[in-house]
């Protein structure tokens, strides 16, 4: 009995073995008879298609499958290429991508811009970028704020510096944070001093103390100041919590 129950475990230990040493030969067949036949392919499996690309596109023909699918007029198949691309990007689809970006709205552009900042940035795709701070999507409007960061001409020149700081009325949590991230990094002045007069303003305990902490990275007095009344007397536990760890690393 002891015996069969070994030779038992012992067949099923090979089977799991054969069978993960087949898998991958028997997903590349699967994955080449996709791109042959990709035109039959139903709508579902095309979208499963590129959700489970594990690699860039290699050939051509599979690269011209991709980047007809930057065609479609369907979202959830626009957005399943995109995702396709920021995880492997690829310069040939830079163009397509942006005309996206300019043409799409909501969810659908914020996965446009998600593939673009896969890409090396190019300082004459900001204005593009740019258009999608009107969008009333918060995803794609934060992405668009993050992306800016990623132009070091703009930070010079700061075309949409005050832009940002008119937008910082928002009340979306995500956006105000990537918001003050942004004007941050544009380093001025002129920030400081609007972040100053916010702490007095902030219309939430989190985004309190996240002021407090983008002050914290300026050596002025009055920084000091302020972490000490907050530390004193706001009465939120946590921001004088919070407030006090800052002061310790000043």
């Amino acid at each position: 009995m002891a015996i069969r129950k070994a030779y038992s475990f012992s067949t099923i230990i090979v089977f799991i073995v054969a069978f993960h040493c087949a898998s991958p030969d028997k997903k590349k067949e699967e994955r080449k008879s996709q791109i042959q036949n990709f035109d039959s392919l139903s709508f579902q499996e095309k979208i499963q298609f590129f959700k489970r690309a594990e690699a860039p596109p290699k050939t051509e023909q599979e690269k011209k499958i991709w980047l007809s699918a930057l065609k479609s007029s369907d979202p959830l198949l626009l957005q399943a290429v995109l995702l396709a691309y920021s995880r492997f990007p690829q310069e040939n689809a830079r163009k397509p991508i942006l005309k996206l970006i300019r043409i799409k709205r909501g969810i659908t552009r914020y996965y446009a811009l998600k593939a673009l900042a896969a890409l090396p940035a190019k300082q004459q795709d900001l204005p593009v970028v740019a258009l999608a701070l009107s969008d009333k999507d918060w995803l794609a409007k934060s992405m668009a704020i993050r992306l800016i960061r990623n132009y070091p001409q703009e930070k010079k020149e700061g075309k949409y510096y005050y832009r940002l700081l008119v937008m910082l009325k928002l009340h979306n949590p995500d956006v105000v944070r990537e918001l003050y991230k942004t004007l941050k990094w544009y380093h001025r002045e002129s920030t400081f001093g609007f972040l100053y007069k916010r702490s007095f303003h902030a219309k939430s305990n989190p985004e309190l103390i996240f002021i407090m902490r983008e002050l914290n990275a300026y050596p002025h007095r009055l920084v000091t100041i302020r972490l000490k009344q907050l530390a004193k007397y706001h009465k939120s536990l946590i921001v004088r919590e919070n407030a006090r760890k800052l002061l310790r690393t000043r």
